[in-house]
């Protein structure tokens, strides 16, 4: 309820003219509602709440402050956000709190101001009376605001405090898995010194027949070229389409490259060999095909070993060579590759 037009109402009440008398009425003296009105709080008392307040705060932010400096994990950032937004709220209800107060007072101010007129002026058509009546009801009303914004703000710093109790054991929790890494870190380098150390004292020597462990199968060629001479296609990157290594009913190695040459593989020192004749290995030449010397060396490229030290061949090299005779116009033609083959699934 607006209090200034309460109090405009009833200055502006028409009042009923009566006869004067030579001797006024004789009457009962009015009941003063001011004398069961709620006393209003000290200034004082509210000074030291306000302070004990403000204490409170400030050691909570500083505490959320100094507490925010150390680490800052994905935990730690959401208690801290939570305990901010708490202590925004918290601080928006002592702030209304502190509004309440100063309303409060200055209904309690404008009561006591109705009560001095009635003394003064006396009961005019019950008009003050209810202008008393309203303001105590408002009175009641803020000051039961107040005592809900209060228990307010004290339920807030009590989550505030669960929360910093949080957060302190999850960042008590981060100093100890810190403290299980360094140690792990720690004997990590001492096991791998030692290994070292011991790989040093028994080297390891791997000598594998290529022949033995080599699966028939479709591979992917990765070629570069050596050298070349009496090509057209000389000092650009060479393409091959994928070779295949099969099985013969005898049991015996074939390659078949469709670009370079199809024969036999032989096992020689740990490889595996090639020469052969091919027509595809070198164009034609005024229409006429030319026969080329193919040869080429499969071999190891990498070793894997497997904790009960068993060898597995995981890639395989290649190294391939294409000769020609001149032909009429046609030069001699005498290419070297370096291949990589990869198994395709």
């Amino acid at each position: 309820m607006n209090m200034s037009s309460v109090l405009h109402r009833g200055t502006n009440t028409n009042v009923v003219e009566q006869t004067p008398v030579t001797a006024p009425p004789t009457r009962s003296a009015p009941n003063r509602p001011g004398d069961n009105r709620p006393d209003a709080w000290p200034a004082g008392a509210k000074v030291i709440v306000a302070i004990l307040i403000a204490a409170t705060v400030l050691g909570l932010i500083g505490s959320a402050i100094g507490l925010a400096s150390g680490r800052d994990g994905a935990n730690e950032r959401q208690l801290r956000s939570s305990v901010a937004s708490l202590t925004s709220e918290r601080d928006d209800a002592v702030g209304q709190l502190a509004d309440l107060d100063v309303e409060l007072t200055s209904l309690q101010q404008r009561l006591q101001a109705t009560q001095d007129d009635l003394d003064a002026q006396g009961d005019r058509n019950g008009v003050l009376a209810d202008r008393i009546s309203a303001l105590e009801g408002q009175i009641a009303t803020v000051t039961d605001e107040r005592a809900a914004a209060l228990d307010r703000a004290v339920g807030l710093e009590s989550r505030i405090g669960d929360l910093t109790g949080e957060r302190d054991a999850a960042l008590g929790s981060v100093d100890q898995l810190t403290a299980s890494l360094a140690t792990v870190q720690t004997r990590l380098a001492a096991v791998t010194a030692e290994r070292d150390a011991l790989a040093k004292l028994f080297p390891v020597t791997l000598d594998r027949p290529l022949a033995d462990v080599i699966t028939p199968g479709k591979y992917g060629v990765k070629a570069s070229e050596i050298y070349c001479a009496g090509l057209t296609s000389c000092g650009k990157a060479p393409v091959f389409a994928d070779l295949t290594i099969s099985k013969t009913t005898q049991g015996y190695l074939r390659l078949a490259a469709p670009q370079l040459a199809e024969g036999g593989l032989f096992r020689a020192a740990g490889a595996l060999h090639l020469a052969t004749g091919s027509k595809t290995a070198v164009p034609s030449c005024s229409g006429v095909a030319r026969t080329a010397t193919v040869a080429m060396t499969i071999f190891p490229g990498s070793y894997t070993v497997d904790a009960k030290g068993a060898a597995t061949i995981a890639g395989l090299n290649a190294v391939a060579t294409v000769e020609a005779p001149a032909t009429g116009t046609c030069p001699a033609v005498l290419a070297f590759y370096s291949m990589t083959l990869s198994p395709r699934a």
